[in-house]
C-alpha cells in the first residue's frame, strides 16, 4: 500500500469480526550524541507481522448508547 486510501479500499472489503494479517516495515535507528549532534551509527529495516480482529468503531462517551463493547485484538510478537 502506498497511501491511506489503499488501506481504506482494502478495509471496505472486510467485515467486523474478520481476522486480518498485517505486515509493516519498521526502521530502527541507533545513534549517538557527539559534539552537540546526533550521529547515526546504524539503521535497520525489518518487517513486523501480526494479526488483528476487526471491531466496530467505538462512539465517543457523549454519544454512546450505553451498550458495553469489548475490543478484541490479537497480536503476534511484541506489537509494532
Amino acid at each position: 500500500m502506498k497511501n491511506p486510501r489503499d488501506l481504506f479500499n482494502v478495509m471496505e472489503t472486510k467485515a467486523v469480526g474478520d481476522k486480518v494479517a498485517v505486515t509493516v516495515l519498521r526502521t530502527d535507528i541507533i545513534s549517538t550524541y557527539e559534539d552537540g549532534l546526533d550521529v547515526v551509527q546504524e539503521a535497520q529495516r525489518y518487517r513486523k507481522m501480526f494479526t488483528v480482529t476487526l471491531i466496530e468503531k467505538m462512539d465517543p462517551p457523549s454519544v454512546s448508547t450505553g451498550v458495553q463493547r469489548t475490543a478484541i485484538s490479537e497480536a503476534a510478537g511484541n506489537g509494532i
